[in-house]
């Protein structure tokens, strides 16, 4: 007749990083019209690291499609500490521009490129923005932003610029791990969102 009431204790944690990966290649009509054995490699690798980043790293990781629902999430998400990744065409310097005024500052950012000769040159002349090819790449740009390791970004800078013979890359680095948004304290009354999108 007696019953006993198991009682749970539930930690709620929020996770200080998140990524935001706008790729057009998220969508499985292969948007960008690569060949079907690279357009697989493609989506297999974007698996490993998504589970690289979410159990290596504790974090968590959004992909969006397209620019308009990126554009949402960050507004929806600017009170966090947010890496941004694009791949390298559909218009990526804008796209980091765009996310970059909702951050509010230059922060650090990826751009994830099949074909580096086709996008180098706008990539390198943007402050804080490196290319990253290979998932040894990727995974050693993330654990350098997510531990704010200003010389193992450096690091991995020289070795981007020696592997492809680049003149190397803008820096800014008041901006590099800036997050000037970011609250780790107060109510969520206080926050503001943009209600237009």
């Amino acid at each position: 007749m007696n019953q006993i009431l198991p009682l749970y204790v539930v930690i709620v944690k929020r996770m200080e990083y998140l990524v935001i990966w706008r790729d057009y290649n998220f969508n499985s009509s292969n948007p960008n019209l690569y060949p079907q054995r690279v357009f697989n490699e493609i989506q297999s690798f974007h698996r490993e690291l998504k589970s690289f980043i979410t159990r290596n790293l504790n974090s968590k990781i959004y992909y969006v499609e397209n620019d308009d629902e990126a554009m949402k999430l960050l507004d929806r998400k600017k009170y966090n500490k947010i890496l941004i990744i694009s791949n390298g065409a559909n218009n990526a310097q804008k796209f980091i521009e765009n996310s970059r005024a909702i951050i509010g500052a230059e922060v650090v950012a990826g751009v994830s490129i099949y074909d580096i000769k086709r996008h180098i040159h706008w990539v390198k002349n943007m402050n804080n923005v490196l290319i990253l090819n290979g998932i040894e790449f990727h995974q050693r740009f993330f654990r350098c932003v997510i531990n704010n390791d200003i010389n193992l970004y450096r690091e991995l800078k020289n070795e981007i610029i020696n592997k492809y013979n680049v003149s190397g890359f803008n820096e800014n680095t008041q901006e590099l791990f800036n997050f000037p948004k970011f609250k780790d304290n107060g109510h969520f009354k206080e926050l503001t969102f943009n209600n237009n999108q």
